[in-house]
């Protein structure tokens, strides 16, 4: 009796990049190109997949028709883009854990409960009403993850997280009130759980600000960001 096929493990993954030589239209000089970050990558496809002309990412527009990216304040500063097939495998973090950090003292913060992690005991501490209404910490965390993306200049990238997490959030809201029991609503409760735990754990692999800051915070046990990262 034959078996069933195992469906091959996906290897190839769409990238966008923009040239970012100093003048991209010189022929005589050789290409280089610059990827756009994962979740802005993401956003380009999905809205190329869509078949619009264009798409907006703050300070650029880019159209898929000439394959150009355009200044939104000097419609003359251009920049070629391509879209390509990669191998996986060849797709590989430049910039990785990169902001710099202050030595100090190794610390345990997985696996070790609460009590080690002066950064979560603080938030917890500051904010006893949050903690025990998932809602309300998503709110915050979207809040703060905007905040924090004005700040380091990557403001278009944490609203692309901000809208994920708030999207999930009122699809939640919805379905909770079309529950018509408890047992229902236990088990959206859970779902919504279980999305927002997938939105965080992408965010963080994704090459992006967050992940660094995060590391950073966590790491020096930067107490000025507990409003926003807490």
């Amino acid at each position: 009796m034959a078996s069933a096929a195992v469906p091959a493990a996906v290897s190839k993954k769409i990238v966008w990049s923009w040239q970012s030589n100093s003048d991209p239209w010189n022929e005589d000089v050789k290409e280089e190109w610059q990827r756009y970050p994962d979740l802005t990558n993401e956003f380009i496809e999905k809205t190329y997949q869509n078949q619009e002309n264009e798409v907006n990412l703050r300070d650029y527009v880019i159209d898929f028709r000439s394959m150009v990216q355009i200044s939104r304040t000097d419609s003359y500063k251009q920049r070629p883009i391509q879209r390509e097939e990669v191998d996986i495998s060849r797709h590989l973090r430049e910039e990785r854990f990169s902001f710099a950090e202050y030595p100090r003292p190794a610390a345990k913060y997985f696996g070790q409960g609460r009590g080690n992690n002066k950064f979560i005991n603080t938030w917890l501490s500051k904010y006893p009403g949050v903690k025990d209404d998932e809602r309300l910490v998503v709110k915050q965390a979207a809040k703060g993850i905007e905040v924090e993306g004005e700040s380091c200049g990557e403001g278009f990238e944490a609203k692309i997280m901000s809208d994920q997490l708030m999207e999930v959030q009122n699809n939640f809201d919805d379905k909770i009130k079309a529950a018509d029991n408890d047992k229902d609503r236990t088990s959206i409760k859970h779902r919504f759980i279980e999305e927002i735990s997938k939105c965080c754990l992408q965010f963080y692999t994704a090459e992006s600000f967050l992940y660094k800051l995060m590391n950073k915070t966590l790491r020096n046990e930067d107490m000025s960001k507990i409003d926003t990262l807490g």
